[in-house]
This record gives structure tokens, C-alpha cells and sequence, in this order.
């Protein structure tokens, strides 16, 4: 008897999908192409930033520029032979938003008791390239690998995506065939750009020193929103930063307020002695703590403004924050454009 066990993992910004089966399961639940040698086993591996959570019909995937994730499906082989996987692909329909661009296999051992486990992230047998030998009666994983079009293709592709995955095997030096199955839960469901994805933004460079550490070079979260600024009637400017992550893949952002905007210069706390155009507010919030975000706000932080041009804005900014036994600065050039 085999129990099926569904989950949806958020870590660091990355979704990790798994709807792993514990190998095991009777006959009548696996999928088997008529004459193949091999067994297809319910249950799915999925990671990567696009990724949207998962069902009997399939995957989601959401739309972030350039994007990659992948599908791992676990087969065995059911003859009495040993095999030799030479390759493995879903064919995208011309045109789709996303494009298959590898195949790696792994062997794999069945999981002891009826838990349901990993079947591509065992260290002893890491995904490889073909070829890979399948012994009689052994399981092995196929990890699927995909890449999302750019914001520039999307707008003329299809949300349509591949429905089969075609197996290439060897019997002993035997001449290449091949046998195909239905995806079902390993079904790429693809969404179109929601908006905020392609709009044109700056990126900003920031980073943090001291009991969060990061470096403005480790870039922000695929697909996340901000590095957009809010300009009020009343003379405000908001910026609100990209996601970004630290050394130990905690998720990051940083909202400027700058109540006043009196033009290029350097605004600060309100109540410094120092000479500025104003007050400016910090906030940094880390994804962590108790209530998801834990929020610091700046003890004696600068922003200075040195570009103001339509909608376009950006500068510098340092603050050093504390609280919650934690102390460290905060760092960096930010850039937005305006939203409304």
C-alpha cells in the first residue's frame, strides 16, 4: 500500500511544488504506455521561481521574463532486462510560452515505510545527463527542465503546452525507441503576463551589513514587483524595492518615504541636526519572524536624490536599523519609475 502526500513548500521567494508518491503503489495506479517497458508513478517534483502550485491537472506557471523551473516525474522499469535511457521530452506546441531546454536522470530507491519522499534530491545520485542504466524492476527520476519566452515573445505566444512525455531507451545496443505517456499533474498550465511582470523598471542595488548580510551584486527575485515609486499631490515620493535576498535566503524589501520632496539633494530623520531638504523614513522588512515580515525602522538614515526626470527617480540611501536582537545597515543605490 502506497499513501500520496501533496505540498506546497515556499522558501526564500522559491516555490517548491512537490506531490510525491512513495514508490510501492499497486499496478492499477500507475501509468504504463500499452507494450512499453516502463511504468509511469503518480506524483510529481516541481521547483523554481514561476511555479504556482499544483493539482491532478497540473502545474501552474506563472509568467516571469526569461524564467526557469522544473518537472520531475519518477518511472520504473517494469521489464526483465536491464535499459539505457538515452533521452526524454514533452514537445511544446510551436509558438508556447515556455521551451524545454534539457533532461537529466537519476536513479532512485524506494523510500522506506509509507512516507512520501524525494526522488531527484538524494546527494548520492544527482541528477545526470543521459545515459543512465535502469536495472530490471529499478526506478529512476526524470528532472524536466524549462525555460519561460522574454516579455518581448509573450506577447504573440500561446498559453498552450505540451500534454506527453516521450521516453528514448536502448535495450543493450539495440536501436533507439521510445515510449510515451499522458503528463496529467505533470501538465505544464501556463498563465500569460499579469501586467507587472513587462513593464519597463530601473533596478536598484542594494544590500545589507551586519546581522543580515547581502551584496547589492546578488540581484532581486525573479519575478518580483517593485522598484516603483508613488509621487502624491501633495508633493510625497514613495519607493518601494524589488525583492531581494540575503546570505541565509531570507527575503528582503525596502520602502523610502520622502514626505516633502523639495528637489536633488539629501533629505533625513526628522529631528537630525544635520543640513537637509527634509525628512526622509526607512523601512526595511524581512520575511522571517512569527506574523511572516518582520519590519525595522531606520535609527538616523539619508536618501539623497540625484535624478528627478519625468517619471524616473533614484540616489543613494544608508540607514542602520535595530530591533528584535538583530543590528545592521542597510545600503545601496535605489531607482524607480513612477506608477501613477
Amino acid at each position: 500500500m502506497t499513501r500520496t502526500k501533496t505540498a506546497v513548500v515556499a522558501c526564500a521567494g522559491a516555490v517548491a511544488v512537490l506531490a510525491a508518491t512513495a514508490v510501492g503503489a499497486p499496478a492499477s495506479n500507475r501509468v504504463s504506455a500499452s507494450g512499453g517497458p516502463f511504468a509511469l508513478i503518480p506524483g510529481s517534483e516541481a521547483s523554481g521561481y514561476p511555479l504556482a502550485g499544483s493539482g491532478p491537472s497540473g502545474t501552474g506557471v506563472r509568467f516571469i521574463d526569461r524564467g526557469s523551473f522544473w518537472i520531475g516525474v519518477l518511472l520504473r522499469n517494469t521489464s526483465r532486462k536491464q535499459l539505457t535511457i538515452v533521452g526524454a521530452r514533452t514537445p511544446e506546441p510551436a509558438g508556447s510560452l515556455v521551451g524545454q531546454v534539457g533532461a537529466r536522470f537519476a536513479p532512485f530507491t524506494p523510500c522506506s515505510g509509507h512516507v512520501a519522499c524525494s526522488f531527484l534530491a538524494d546527494p548520492r545520485h544527482p541528477p545526470a545527463p543521459p545515459p543512465l542504466a535502469v536495472a530490471p524492476h529499478r526506478y529512476f527520476g526524470v528532472k524536466l527542465s524549462y525555460r519561460l519566452v522574454s516579455c518581448a515573445a509573450a506577447r504573440a505566444a500561446t498559453t498552450r503546452s505540451g500534454d506527453s512525455l516521450i521516453v528514448s531507451y536502448r535495450v543493450g545496443a539495440g536501436r533507439v525507441q521510445q515510449q510515451t505517456f499522458p503528463l496529467d499533474g505533470a501538465k505544464l498550465l501556463l498563465h500569460r503576463p499579469a501586467g507587472i511582470e513587462c513593464v519597463p523598471r530601473p533596478y536598484s542595488h542594494i544590500g545589507l551589513v551586519g546581522s543580515f548580510t547581502t551584496s547589492p551584486e546578488h540581484g532581486t527575485v525573479p519575478g518580483s514587483d517593485g522598484d516603483t515609486c508613488t509621487k502624491t499631490a501633495g508633493g510625497a515620493l514613495s519607493f518601494r524595492s524589488r525583492l531581494f535576498m540575503d546570505r541565509d535566503q531570507i527575503e528582503w524589501r525596502v520602502l523610502i518615504d520622502l514626505p516633502h520632496l523639495r528637489g536633488l539633494g539629501t533629505y533625513g530623520r526628522a529631528g537630525s541636526n544635520d543640513a537637509t531638504l527634509g525628512q526622509a523614513e526607512i523601512t526595511v522588512s524581512g520575511g522571517f519572524g512569527n506574523q511572516s515580515w518582520t519590519t525595522f525602522h531606520d535609527n538616523h538614515g539619508t536618501v539623497t536624490l540625484t535624478e528627478a526626470k519625468g517619471a524616473r527617480f533614484g540616489g543613494r540611501f544608508e540607514a542602520v536599523l535595530s530591533g528584535h536582537r538583530r543590528f545592521f545597515r542597510a545600503y545601496g543605490a535605489w531607482r524607480c519609475t513612477t506608477r501613477f
